[in-house]
């Protein structure tokens, strides 16, 4: 079993229209190595996912993510900012923090 998978090049894609591309992939990749005894580690496989949700979060308002339920579960979530964006907002704030308590420290 090869599967055809079919990506016109003067066409754009939806991520349904990505995911209904990735399981031909990923079952003919299967089927093919379903004999095969290369295993690989929850790592490798967590980072594989990781990896893609990287790549799928390029062009995406927001961003998904593998939040970790408890050891071994994992759950793909979404936040509407980045998780860089949020850290600078935080960042951004301590500082605002930290000058208001310089001033008030100054002014006596």
């Amino acid at each position: 079993m090869n599967p055809i998978i079919d990506i016109p090049a003067e066409e754009t894609y939806s991520i349904p229209d990505i995911v209904d591309r990735l399981v031909p992939l990923v079952d003919g990749v299967a089927h093919h190595r379903a004999e095969s005894e290369l295993r690989y580690s929850a790592s490798d496989i967590y980072w594989l996912l990781r990896d893609m949700l990287k790549r799928a979060n390029k062009d995406i308002e927001g961003e998904f993510y593998m939040q970790r339920l408890k050891k071994g579960d994992w759950r793909l979530a979404y936040r509407r900012r980045t998780a860089d964006e949020q850290k600078a907002d935080m960042r951004h704030k301590r500082q605002v923090d930290d000058t208001k308590k310089l001033i008030e420290r100054l002014k006596f």
